[in-house]
């Protein structure tokens, strides 16, 4: 009967079935799997808070997993923001800049995949938390944003909830050099690795989704990269010498 039991369950479901099997049955009964899913991982970011032993860090993997099954089961409910705050908030625990690399790394990856599959449909803040994962590289705007601290409600009692670290690093991780460079490295992998991975019932909807990708990344984050890059294609290509 307890949510972690029924997880695991669920994962040898998964293991039996083939693609398409999976996919009819997160339609079938997405509302339970969201619901177990998120109750295990509000478990597992409580224990983790305590005392972040290897146990714990493997719970987190396997919810993890669970997550990026939703994602890519369930792209057609998720294209219409079905659980859009609560998959919001989940992101901005995994891309937190106290978490450790592995963490934001994965939490960069699985954002890619929601962001892509919402394409329109995401709404202004997740494009600010798109435009934020490269760091002192994605548009000055965004900069001066908190991504992590959820505004109060004017005129009410609700007081701004800070996002807290999911999983801080581990004594003596290793950090990139250039943050920058390998975050951005892992935001152009990941725009091509996962596009193919999101189950969607038209195949069409793997061009669309690249398409905005690649588009919020020409909007957001070429003209940072190449400040003097001028509106071009490689069709008909402006070959003049910049003065």
């Amino acid at each position: 009967k307890d949510t972690v039991t029924r997880l695991k369950h669920l994962k040898v479901v998964l293991d039996t079935y083939d693609t398409q099997e999976a996919k009819s049955f997160f339609e079938q009964n997405y509302s339970n799997i969201y619901y177990v899913f998120y109750d295990v991982f509000t478990n597992v970011e409580s224990d983790l808070k305590q005392r972040a032993n290897k146990t714990h860090r493997e719970e987190l993997d396997f919810v993890l997993f669970i997550f990026e099954k939703i994602l890519t089961l369930l792209p057609e409910l998720i294209h219409k923001r079905w659980q859009y705050h609560s998959i919001g908030r989940l992101m901005k625990k995994l891309l937190h800049p106290g978490n450790s690399l592995k963490t934001r790394r994965e939490g960069t990856r699985l954002f890619i995949v929601w962001y892509q599959i919402l394409m329109d449909n995401a709404m202004e803040e997740c494009h600010t938390t798109y435009r934020s994962l490269v760091p002192r590289l994605g548009s000055a705007e965004a900069m001066d944003v908190d991504i992590f601290t959820v505004k109060s409600l004017p005129n009410t009692k609700v007081s701004a909830l800070e996002i807290t670290p999911l999983l801080p690093p581990q004594s003596g991780e290793k950090q990139p050099d250039n943050m920058t460079k390998y975050m951005l490295e892992s935001l152009l992998t990941f725009m091509v690795s996962e596009v193919n991975k999101i189950e969607w019932s038209s195949q069409e909807m793997h061009e669309y989704s690249f398409n905005f990708l690649f588009n919020q990344f020409k909007h957001f984050y070429l003209r940072n990269i190449f400040p003097d890059f001028k509106d071009t294609t490689i069709y008909t290509p402006l070959l003049d010498l910049p003065e």
